[in-house]
């Protein structure tokens, strides 16, 4: 029996060793987990021993289309189990055989994810790559004599264009802020919109790695990889107004956090969250997409100011840290504003109604 449980353990180990972060492994770990939801609730013969819920007294029929019963399961049925039979201990508990995964069951993962859990292209695509990875894992390790994961494909996704704020919208961000944590909330902003840096990498920041003499900040970004990213005079005396109103640590393992939550702890991503939210709504902006705005859309915000005032698109790749420059390209977004002034840039378009001759 080849326990999913162990291969999911062995191929976490791999992926740390690759230098894989704790929250990409965990990321990995949920995905996972779910893929075995999946085969415990409508896969039975990759978990023996164990028998499925009843279904509830609702039943939906197969689709007229299903070309057999294991399509008909997969196409049809999925609305007739209870998702919230097992708990998530108990599904990671269960015992499954991943000798016995075939290749009709991955296409069936993809359907669930699409039908029942109603998880749009990017997130299934997330997924599927999570499992794509996992067997391909345990194929080249000789766990799996093939690869039956190999078959699947990633859902088209429609790139939207990145959320961000104006010049005019980020400076009244920065200018809402006040109360108790004036300080540290308007630095914390200003490092993402005026330095690009991820939530993590703000949360990582320690008190040495800003001081007046330096002109660059040496970030730690994903995957352990570093990058120098220039900061302002702005910015370094936004944080350095921080230093000088931080209180002490509470716990020794924080003392050198830069940036510390009302409890004085090291601040958690989810707290960054939640201020960038609050002052974010204070705003009143008129877009729709006011209630978008999230500490990555200050980043967007950097790098669309970046982009605009004629940045190139190397060089903004560098300074986000992006691995692929295909990533960097969603910058590339041309406004109304910009289409009418192209017009106008064009001297063919301003030439006066031709009379005919």
């Amino acid at each position: 029996m080849l326990d999913f449980n162990r291969m999911v353990a062995l191929f976490l180990e791999a992926r740390q060793a690759r230098g894989n972060s704790p929250r990409t492994q965990e990321a990995y770990a949920t995905d996972l987990l779910q893929f075995k939801r999946y085969l415990v609730l409508y896969c039975p013969e990759t978990c023996p021993g164990y028998t499925p819920p009843p279904a509830p007294a609702r039943q939906v029929a197969p689709r007229p289309d299903a070309a057999g019963a294991t399509a008909a399961r997969f196409l049809g049925d999925f609305d007739v189990v209870d998702e919230t039979a097992l708990t998530r201990d108990e599904v990671f508990r269960m015992r499954v055989d991943l000798e016995h995964v075939r290749r009709e069951h991955l296409f069936g993962f993809d359907s669930y994810l699409s039908r029942v859990r109603r998880n749009r292209p990017a997130s299934r695509n997330r997924k599927l790559s999570a499992v794509r990875s996992f067997f391909r894992f345990l194929h080249r390790r000789g766990y799996l004599a093939a690869n039956p994961a190999e078959v699947l494909e990633n859902s088209r996704v429609d790139r939207r264009l990145p959320v961000y704020l104006t010049f005019e919208e980020g400076d009244r961000l920065l200018r809402v802020i006040r109360g108790p944590y004036r300080e540290r909330d308007r630095a914390i902003c200003l490092l993402m919109l005026g330095a690009g840096l991820r939530v993590s990498e703000v949360v990582a920041l320690d008190l040495p790695d800003i001081v007046p003499e330096r002109d660059y900040l040496r970030v730690k970004g994903k995957g352990g990889k570093e990058r120098d990213v220039p900061l302002s005079p702005a910015l370094v005396q936004a944080v350095m107004a921080y230093k000088a109103v931080r209180p002490p640590a509470a716990r020794p393992q924080d003392r050198l956090a830069l940036f510390l939550s009302a409890r004085r702890t090291r601040i958690t991503p989810r707290a960054i969250q939640l201020l960038v939210k609050r002052w974010a709504r204070e705003l009143e902006l008129e877009s729709p997409d006011a209630a978008r705005i999230t500490p990555h859309k200050l980043r967007h915000s950097y790098a669309t100011e970046i982009y605009r005032e004629g940045g190139d698109l190397r060089t903004l790749q560098v300074l986000l840290g992006h691995q692929n420059i295909s990533t960097t390209q969603i910058y590339t977004h041309v406004s109304d504003r910009q289409k009418r002034e192209a017009l106008r840039l064009n001297r063919f378009a301003r030439l006066r109604k031709l009379k005919d001759r």
